[in-house]
């Protein structure tokens, strides 16, 4: 009865969790987000680019991606408290609402400026998606509990977001055709679809998301004593609307924060070279722009198929070591 319970959450939450996360990704830092597709697009058509019609040198264009990471650091803690003050579904809704216009907005800068200030303020509005999304399935899932744990889910989705994402590499392919349609740039049309897209996607999350086992219209009475039974007695719920500044301090004397930190450091110094560099770097080998955009799906799917093949994998090797 419990199985049947959790696959009845599983199959109301992860699948829009993976929609919203795949807006993200196509919104901002996936292999073939906007950003990235946006400086190759049209690029046969030089004075139709981003870089000529901004005027971006190479320095500029680094700190105009960089600027991202401003707002994104400096909100991301305060913005996942807010989670304990609103509903997940409100909040989560604000933050994909709110990125998806400022990621529109980058469709209408004129300059490097501009340009720079937009992707700060993006930068602003997505902090604590990523964290928030994992306090909100812990409303939900335990943290240790073989496949049923909290961190599989949000595996699950990670890398079916991803493997929908990957084809955004189509959608870039698609609007290059749109270029000087209504007198407006393909670049330009890029930011303004996606962006669009995720505005509307955000809206739809404040209807869509359940925010607590407690209040979920789509469990019976029973199925709710189950899912609220499961959790530990600390586990975040509905009554947790207040969290202690001494916990929040607690986070900071914990080595393991600092050492997760770091490799995570570690790995994103890759990542995001590829991710705002790849479709360029895949044009700069000879192709033509549109066919550098279709080429990134294949590396980004590849990605995501071997984050299914590692969930698949690890519970076979965790019970191998346990017996």
């Amino acid at each position: 009865q419990e199985s049947r319970v959790m696959r009845k959450v599983d199959f109301r939450l992860i699948p829009w969790l993976m929609v919203c996360y795949t807006a993200l990704n196509v919104s901002e830092w996936q292999g073939s987000g906007n950003i990235s597709a946006a400086l190759i697009i049209n690029a046969e058509q030089p004075t139709h680019t981003l870089l000529v019609e901004l005027g971006l040198s190479g320095t500029q264009l680094n700190w105009a991606l960089s600027a991202f990471f401003f707002g994104y650091v400096l909100f991301e803690i305060p913005s996942n408290l807010m989670i304990t003050r609103f509903n997940p579904s409100r909040w989560i809704a604000r933050i994909m609402t709110s990125w998806g216009i400022l990621a529109a907005c980058m469709g209408a800068v004129h300059d490097f400026v501009g340009l720079t200030v937009v992707r700060c303020l993006v930068g602003v509005m997505e902090a604590g998606y990523s964290p928030g999304t994992a306090l909100y399935l812990s409303f939900w899932y335990k943290k240790y509990e073989g496949m049923l744990l909290l961190s599989s889910r949000w595996a699950y989705m990670f890398g079916g977001a991803g493997i929908m994402s990957s084809f955004s590499g189509v959608i870039a392919f698609g609007v290059a055709n749109m270029d000087q349609v209504l007198g407006i740039s393909g670049w330009r049309w890029l930011f303004l679809l996606e962006g669009a897209a995720s505005t509307l996607l955000g809206i739809a999350t404040w209807f869509l998301l359940p925010d607590y086992p407690q209040t979920a219209r789509f469990l019976s009475d029973r199925e709710k004593e189950i899912v609220i039974g499961r959790l530990p007695p600390t586990a975040p719920s509905v009554a947790a609307k207040k969290m202690k500044v001494a916990e929040i301090l607690d986070a900071f004397t914990d080595w393991r924060m600092y050492a997760l930190g770091f490799a995570l450091l570690l790995q994103l110094c890759a990542t995001y070279a590829i991710a705002y560099f790849l479709p360029s770097v895949i044009r700069d080998m000879g192709f033509v722009s549109t066919s550098a955009q279709l080429l990134t799906i294949p590396i980004a799917l590849a990605t995501s198929m071997y984050i299914f093949l590692m969930l698949v994998l690890c519970p076979t090797l965790h019970s191998q070591l346990g017996a």
